[in-house]
């Protein structure tokens, strides 16, 4: 498992990130909106091997809408092609495949549809996706197996406000048997941080810290080949979610060549800013925190930037294009840049732009104070600002 797979620029985060060839990725947004829907025909898939019932799935899902096709029409298209490709891939399965992969690809096929299905209120859908993910979870085939637990997973995910609490139990319990079986892989690692990651947005961090505190002694006991790596970035995640209410101390060298002095920052609320100039999110948000900053300065607000850029030139030369006015670290060490960055180790950085903030004792009060959480947050600590914002 790469390190690109961990790290990302963050962005949002989407419960079935892979959608079918060929149905736009704008339609599939808006099929939480869809009207309730009648059972719509389908097109037959033709009797025959599994792998020519895949190449006839893969061209329903390349089919075109017409370009001057009605919204009833296209969704009708749509709803004929996710329930034919449903329905194939059950026919795909069923012929019995000739190898582990046709397996699997016949199993996400048919998985994905009926989730698409289910988007789409298709009659049915709701109840068949939960067959096939009980299907699939019971597959010898390892991938298939990893492909059940994925959509259990996110159907459970996307559910998690109306589950009671014996079944969000049971999700973590199902996210940790892998590894508590000895079955340590990128996928199942993945799935990990996927989950805290998601606990997190949820503002639920003990669950997360209690999910990352179990797996990290499982994968530190296992022969995975990338184990360091993996308990070092999960320990760092529930480090860095075990912060609210805590101290948090810095140390390092500034852009400018000069070291940190940390204890300038006493008595101040400070937004610890982890951000690079190639994060189009973080570039987003900067006019945001220049302007909390000129409206809070005066007030005792700081800002303390953290670049995970490998260039420091780089860095400098955005900082001063942009009139970024407050101090920034960055590794004087060439091998310990980017997402290697010590600070980026330490609390686990997975993505950026990340904003932590700390109050006026020096505790972390948010992890996410970005956009108008930072504007509320800022209120909250120093009241209404006394400089105008912009």
């Amino acid at each position: 498992m790469s390190s690109a797979v961990w790290r990302r620029c963050r962005q949002s985060r989407l419960l079935f990130a892979v959608t079918l060839a060929g149905v736009a990725a704008a339609t599939v947004s808006g099929f939480a909106q869809a009207p309730a829907a009648p059972a719509a025909e389908i097109e037959e898939a033709p009797d025959g091997s599994t792998a020519e019932i895949l190449k006839f799935i893969e061209q329903l899902a390349e089919q075109e809408e017409p370009e001057e096709a009605t919204e009833e029409e296209q969704l009708a298209l749509q709803r004929k092609v996710i329930r034919s490709i449903a329905a194939a891939a059950a026919k795909a399965i069923a012929a019995k495949p000739a190898t582990p992969e046709e397996e699997a690809q016949a199993y996400f096929y048919r998985l994905q549809g009926l989730a698409l299905g289910v988007r789409l209120d298709l009659p049915d859908a709701a109840s068949d996706l939960a067959k096939a993910v009980a299907a699939a979870r019971k597959s010898k085939n390892e991938d298939v197996a990893a492909l059940g637990l994925k959509f259990f997973i996110e159907g459970r995910l996307g559910d998690w406000p109306n589950l009671e609490e014996d079944e969000r139990a049971e999700t973590i319990a199902e996210i940790l048997a892998p590894l508590e079986q000895g079955v340590v892989e990128g996928n199942q690692i993945q799935t990990v941080m996927t989950v805290a990651d998601f606990l997190e947005m949820q503002e639920d961090l003990p669950r997360a810290v209690k999910l990352l505190s179990a797996a990290i002694p499982l994968i530190e006991n296992s022969d995975f080949p990338r184990r360091e790596d993996a308990v070092k970035m999960l320990g760092g995640v529930a480090r860095r979610l075990s912060l609210p209410g805590k101290t948090m101390a810095l140390e390092g060298t500034l852009l400018d060549g000069t070291d940190l002095d940390w204890s300038q920052y006493e008595g101040k609320v400070v937004l610890v800013d982890f951000w690079a100039t190639w994060c189009g999110p973080c570039r987003a948000e900067l006019p945001n925190v220049l302007n909390m900053y000129k409206s809070y300065h005066e007030q005792g607000f700081e800002v303390l930037g953290i670049s995970l850029d490998d260039d420091p030139k780089q860095a400098a030369s955005f900082i001063e294009k942009m009139e970024i006015p407050w101090a920034t670290l960055f590794s004087d060490d060439k091998n310990a840049r980017g997402w290697e960055d010590p600070r980026a180790v330490e609390y686990g950085v997975t993505g950026i732009p990340l904003a932590i903030l700390l109050d006026q004792e020096g505790k972390v009060v948010s992890l996410q104070a970005r956009g108008d959480n930072l504007k509320r947050e800022l209120h909250k600590l120093l009241g209404p600002p006394k400089s105008a914002a912009e």
